[in-house]
């Protein structure tokens, strides 16, 4: 049985990528956001997952409601920057 994130990825986001492609042709992603733009969001992603691995390795694996605001909050300025950066 799947799991709702193993669908997400293999199928709800696959799915749509390999029929757009198969009628428009190859998706270039970085060519589209620019070396800058893909450097920082990759930079950005790393950035959290170290973070989150971070704050949960030292609170014996328990997200407690700051580090739940702290993610908010980092969620938030990475929405502001893609907006801004569009």
């Amino acid at each position: 049985v799947f799991g709702s994130n193993i669908f997400d990825i293999l199928i709800a986001l696959a799915l749509p990528w390999a029929i757009y492609s198969s009628i428009f042709g190859p998706i270039t992603v970085f060519e589209s956001l620019g070396f800058g733009t893909a450097y920082a969001l990759t930079t950005i992603m790393i950035a959290t997952f170290a973070l989150f691995v971070i704050l949960s390795a030292t609170n014996a694996w328990v997200v407690t409601h700051p580090h739940a605001w702290i993610y908010l909050a980092i969620y938030a300025a990475f929405v502001v920057y893609v907006i801004l950066d569009a």
